[in-house]
């Protein structure tokens, strides 16, 4: 089997947290290949506009006016130490 067909098999029979872990790892790797790509087309404050929408934020009203960051935040990862210390505390 194929690497591609092995992930997609481990996800639909794994565990929930196998799950977080894969799509933890996946997003994070959106955002590099974005990072990526703002750089190469010097749109740099992509990344920026993308955090502000996805990060938690500290004001309340905000909050209030994007309530979908409680939930994205968690799944935010800027660097690999990051993403590597959150998925193994899991």
């Amino acid at each position: 089997m194929d690497l591609l067909a092995n992930l997609k098999a481990q996800f639909r029979q794994g565990s929930s947290l196998l799950k977080l872990i894969y799509i933890n790892t996946a997003l994070f790797l959106f955002f590099v290949i974005l990072k990526i790509v703002g750089t190469l087309f010097n749109a740099e404050d992509i990344e920026s506009t993308i955090l502000g929408y996805l990060a938690a934020p500290a004001s309340l009203d905000r909050l209030i006016s994007r309530p979908w960051t409680v939930f994205t935040y968690m799944f935010l990862h800027l660097e690999f130490f990051h993403l590597l210390f959150n998925m193994l505390w899991l």
